[in-house]
């Protein structure tokens, strides 16, 4: 079994653990797969704006990363209060960062990323989206 001690320092070094197929966000925090979608890179690359919020998108536009994912996080402050991109200003400099960050890292597996408003759930915006749920809220 695995120490505390040692998850902690392959996550501040980037390595895997030892016979692991995750990645080590993942190793270091198991609750973050319940709470925290990643979207993958490609379908981050093909949303029309504004983008949808998390509990919107197709199951297949996320994904779990495993140890030869290329992960990515990216926050901004949201302008409006309901929606952080609803003109998609911000979406058209993530997508070229997010290119070039591709082109010069070209990871083994698939990069998958952290942005808040498609990857935690969120309230409705527009008239007829549903509520989130009583476990999403949490």
């Amino acid at each position: 079994e695995t120490t505390p001690e040692a998850t902690l320092e392959a996550v501040q070094h980037g390595t895997p653990l030892p016979g692991s197929k995750h990645h080590q966000l993942l190793e270091a925090s198991p609750e973050f797969s319940t709470s925290v979608k990643m979207m993958r890179a490609e379908s981050m690359l093909a949303l029309d704006s504004p983008w949808p919020r998390c509990q919107d998108l197709p199951g297949s536009a996320c994904k779990s990363p495993t140890v030869d994912d290329f992960v990515f996080a990216v926050s901004h402050g949201w302008p409006y209060q309901t929606h952080p991109d609803p003109l998609g200003d911000c979406a058209a400099e993530v997508r070229n960062l997010l290119k070039e960050a591709l082109a010069v890292h070209r990871p083994l597996g698939v990069a998958v990323g952290f942005y808040d408003f498609t990857s935690v759930t969120q309230r409705p915006f527009l008239e007829g989206q549903a509520d989130r749920t009583q476990r999403q809220s949490e």
